[in-house]
């Protein structure tokens, strides 16, 4: 009989995972994400740079099948909240034709703004006052525990045009570094 070959998640293969994501928060926890059977996360191990050290270590050397359960306290996963990325902005920032863009600035919403050299970065608007807005650009998850549950589902080589992507993972063709499609997708919350 043929001896089944089970290849093991390293460098260079892709990984099709179902995986659950949850905040943890005392002896409570909050499902944040969900990558299911129907839409799992797909990646080359080794080659998505968006995803945390942690979590790829973890991974590192399991089998189609196996099941994980990662807890990651926030030194490990999305860091500590950082007061300086909570940011005012004078509201004239926002005016489009004339007028405050109240459609997407409001609280709650994910913006998207430029820094200085040219980077995007998403940011909750958390108040919106009568000069001023106020946008929190730390992780969604910083300061949190998060828990990663779920199970591999496939494993094998990545094919050459999975090693040099043109999107960011998420099966749109984001054009390059351009991973605005990504956001909150669990690619980036690895």
């Amino acid at each position: 009989k043929p001896i089944l070959f089970m290849e093991t998640i390293k460098p260079g293969k892709f990984v099709e995972l179902i995986v659950y994501l949850y905040e943890v928060e005392g002896s409570s926890e909050v499902l944040m994400m969900k990558a299911t059977e129907e839409l799992p996360d797909r990646f080359v191990f080794g080659v998505d740079q968006n995803m945390l050290d942690a979590f790829t270590q973890a991974l590192n050397g399991l089998k189609q099948g196996d099941k994980f359960d990662i807890v990651l306290g926030p030194d490990q996963a999305f860091g500590e909240r950082i007061d300086e990325y909570v940011m005012d902005f004078d509201k004239e920032m926002f005016f489009v034709d004339g007028k405050f863009d109240d459609e997407r600035i409001k609280e709650k919403n994910v913006i998207e703004m430029m820094t200085a050299d040219g980077h995007r970065v998403a940011g909750e608007v958390i108040t919106v006052g009568p000069e001023k807005v106020t946008v929190d650009f730390n992780h969604p998850l910083a300061g949190q525990t998060v828990r990663y549950v779920g199970e591999v589902r496939v494993v094998r080589d990545a094919t050459p045009e999975e090693l040099q992507p043109k999107s960011c993972g998420c099966d749109h063709d984001c054009g390059g570094d351009d991973h605005d499609c990504c956001d909150g997708g669990c690619g980036s919350c690895h």
